[in-house]
């Protein structure tokens, strides 16, 4: 879903090894640049640190707080990778029909991947049975 997401904090790693190489360049750009990078590989994982979070409160051993419903539900609208989608989507399916979660699925049935797309028509459908939709 997320192809090319590292690719900046990538970019701005490889110019900071590149960069800390010339002598005549300051280390204070260098670490600027790894400063950034570490940013953008922050903000693209964060919805796998979500993720985990909502995992560890399905399980019971999660902080009081936010359900595991919720976590995932801001899990999927953060992003995360197909098969945490995936599994993401049929807790909330199981807790609720919840029109988050198909959404979440509806590009995943058209996926390269044939069983990230069997997956994702075998829960999508789930989700129509639970919501009276059985032409779908």
């Amino acid at each position: 879903m997320r192809k090319y997401t590292t690719l900046p904090g990538v970019a701005a790693v490889v110019a900071a090894a590149l960069i800390s190489f010339i002598p005549s360049m300051p280390r204070l750009l260098a670490s600027l640049l790894l400063l950034a990078s570490l940013c953008f590989f922050v903000y693209w994982t964060r919805g796998n640190i979500i993720y985990s979070k909502a995992m560890k409160a399905l399980r019971g051993r999660g902080k009081n707080g936010k359900s595991a419903e919720e976590l995932f539900e801001k899990a999927l609208k953060t992003g995360i990778p197909d098969q945490y989608a995936i599994f993401a989507s049929s807790i909330l399916l199981a807790g609720k029909s919840n029109e988050i979660a198909a959404a979440a699925l509806q590009p995943l049935t058209e996926s390269k991947d044939d069983r990230t797309r069997g997956m994702a028509k075998s829960t999508l459908s789930m989700h129509y049975w639970f919501s009276g939709s059985h032409d779908k």
